[in-house]
């Protein structure tokens, strides 16, 4: 009954996890990105992800199984009736977690994409990234937009001093034909 209850616990856990995670990254998105304040990082939260999964799975699976055999039941029926059903579920379960954790990581490596694209054409009208995680990949967004943003000031500056340039060569060019 225990291992049962802990692999439901464990699968419980990964669906809510999978289901509000980008809301609680959306949440915390107005709070500076530091490597002081950063979440976990991309790895330790595959692992634990993965962990989860795979512990719910196999705990939900093997607590009928066990039970069957302490209780001299018929294993056939164990196996067909609730085994694989349930391992199919635990399999679902865990295959949509993956499949949520590496869409928003290629939903922010393609808008980094994007932005680079858009700074190597010399577009700089739409310079900033939204910030979707914190984790390796925020931090790369982090960085991006302040380097866009830098680029943008820098290019406005030198357009600045080019027209003040522009101007007092007028002027003198002016006072000089005067």
């Amino acid at each position: 009954v225990f291992m049962q209850i802990f692999g439901t616990i464990s699968l419980v856990s990964l669906v809510c996890y999978i289901l509000f995670h980008g809301e609680l990254e959306d949440q915390l998105a107005p709070i500076p990105l530091t490597e002081d304040n950063m979440g976990m990082d991309f790895r330790t939260r595959f692992i634990i992800t993965a962990f989860f999964a795979m512990t719910g799975m196999a705990l939900v699976c093997g607590a009928p199984f066990i039970n069957a055999l302490e209780k001299g039941w018929p294993l056939q029926r164990i196996f067909f009736y609730q085994l694989v059903p349930t391992f199919f579920i635990c399999l679902i379960v865990g295959i949509v977690d993956f499949l949520v954790l590496a869409r928003d990581s290629l939903i922010t490596i393609r808008r980094i994409e994007k932005l680079t694209g858009n700074l190597a054409t010399g577009d700089y009208t739409n310079i900033k990234v939204k910030l979707r995680s914190r984790d390796e990949l925020g931090l790369l967004v982090n960085h991006i937009n302040s380097f866009a943003a830098a680029t943008k000031n820098l290019i406005a500056n030198i357009q600045d001093s080019v027209e003040t340039t522009s101007d007092t060569a007028s002027a003198l060019s002016q006072n000089a034909n005067d």
